[in-house]
């Protein structure tokens, strides 16, 4: 019924078949931390939960978008809800955005809880977390800022009424406790304020709160809800407004804190990774007894650091040994990258044809193609890969890229195999064959 209901709406059937929306290919599922069905795969068979299989991945630990697909690998239930949309203005490049099921309703929620929400844009399912402000049986609210560049959540701002999109259930790690007694404290910046939010409507009344605010002008978001809160004496609200009073510096907040004597607190950072990590290591040094937690703001793997696995920028030393441990267990020791010129040409092969092995063809029997190639290297010191060898090979250093903004595209690597031409003319026309493929009528 709510296929009808979504063919009726919009012409689309976004709840497709589980098979549909993850492939049995080398389909790349989590872009953040380049880790693909393939991988996923390989590791579901050791994990229990989903927890296991992020930690293990990486997939699903920086902008939660693939988290509605992670489950499959479990062979978990994906239960999600196909709920219509709408937005009103919040702020200047900010909009309040409405979620409403088409039928029945929506699971609880608890303070500090996120959604994931999936669509399809231009045929592929693109998704984003977004914090929950508020919510009931019959809708979430969400606070969502356009970004230059931004895709899903242009779109959601941009959307009609008609709109449609698939929402998983609320999860999300830090939840502050309605009986917790300690002052609870919110140090967000932009619009990194919903978590902040979120508690206001939902803990004022059960915790001491406070909100330490840093935004750009007088139409920051929530910023009027955040002052009549605190005119009201439910929160204490200090603010920060950067486009007069110029960059933050943190010993004005550090300050203004002392009013807050406690030798216990909760404090929950809101903001781009630099602001949480920098606030995170002044506060421990200045209230070692706080304890200090962190919902940051979902950054690109190529711009967070650079490791030789997907996701392992995110696990310490300790958890990525057993991460390769695990993985070595599965499918055997994990070969290291190879400089060139340091390896014999035949292990240089086998290494490839293993990963091709891995990723795409199953069923290939290692030692046969593995004994055709180092036949073809001891007769003319090279092997010919297959049409199938060479655009795997091809899509593989495309995705491997990592200082390539545009690799989350690999899969749509067009592989133009004419290793049969020896006449220059005839190279000479398929470089122009080439290049009006690519100029593609000017479209």
């Amino acid at each position: 019924m709510l296929q009808l209901e979504a063919f009726a709406r919009s012409g689309q059937l976004l709840l497709v078949a589980a098979e549909q929306r993850v492939s049995l290919d080398t389909q790349l599922i989590c872009a953040c931390s380049n880790t693909t069905a393939t991988e996923l795969r390989a590791v579901a068979g050791s994990c229990e939960t989903l927890t296991d299989l992020q930690r293990c991945t990486g997939a699903g630990t920086v902008c939660g978008a693939c988290l509605g697909r992670l489950p499959l690998f479990l062979d978990q239930s994906d239960e999600v809800r196909l709920c219509q949309v709408s937005s009103s203005p919040l702020a200047e490049g900010v909009a309040a955005v409405q979620l409403r099921p088409l039928e029945g309703t929506l699971p609880p929620w608890v303070v500090g809880q996120h959604v994931t929400l999936e669509t399809l844009i231009d045929g592929r399912w693109v998704g984003r977390s977004y914090t929950l402000v508020e919510a009931s049986a019959h809708h979430y609210g969400l606070g969502v800022k356009r970004e230059p560049g931004g895709v899903f959540s242009n779109w959601l701002l941009d959307a009609g009424r008609e709109a449609l999109v698939r929402v998983s259930p609320p999860t999300g790690d830090v939840l502050p406790d309605p009986q917790d007694g300690r002052p609870l404290l919110y140090l967000v910046a932009g619009i990194g304020v919903t978590p902040a939010v979120a508690a206001v409507r939902g803990l004022s009344g059960a915790r001491s709160i406070t909100v330490l605010y840093a935004y750009r002008g007088e139409a920051g978001a929530y910023l009027g809800e955040l002052r009549a809160a605190a005119a009201a004496g439910r929160i204490t609200l200090i603010e920060h407004d950067s486009s007069r009073a110029g960059r933050l510096e943190p010993q004005c907040w550090l300050a203004q804190l002392e009013r807050c004597n406690a030798n216990e607190a909760e404090v929950i950072l809101c903001g781009p990774q630099a602001f949480n990590a920098d606030w995170q290591q002044r506060l421990q040094q200045w209230r070692p007894g706080w304890q200090v937690r962190l919902e940051s703001f979902a950054t690109n793997r190529a711009t967070a650091g650079l490791a030789g696995e997907p996701g392992a920028w995110r696990l310490p030393p300790e958890e990525l040994a057993a991460r390769r441990a695990q993985q070595e267990a599965l499918s055997g020791p994990v070969a290291e990258p190879i400089a060139i010129g340091t390896c014999a040409p035949a292990l240089e092969a086998r290494v490839f044809l293993q990963w091709f092995q891995r990723e795409r063809r199953p069923d290939l029997d290692l030692e046969a193609r593995c004994a055709v190639a180092q036949q073809q290297l001891a007769a003319r010191d090279s092997w010919q890969l297959s049409h199938e060898e060479l655009g795997f090979g091809a899509q593989l250093a495309w995705r491997q890229a990592e200082r390539c903004v545009g690799r989350r595209y690999w899969q749509g690597l067009d592989l133009r195999d004419h290793r049969d031409l020896r006449r220059a003319a005839d190279i000479a026309e398929a470089l122009f064959d080439h290049l009006r493929f690519a100029y593609n009528g000017g479209d």
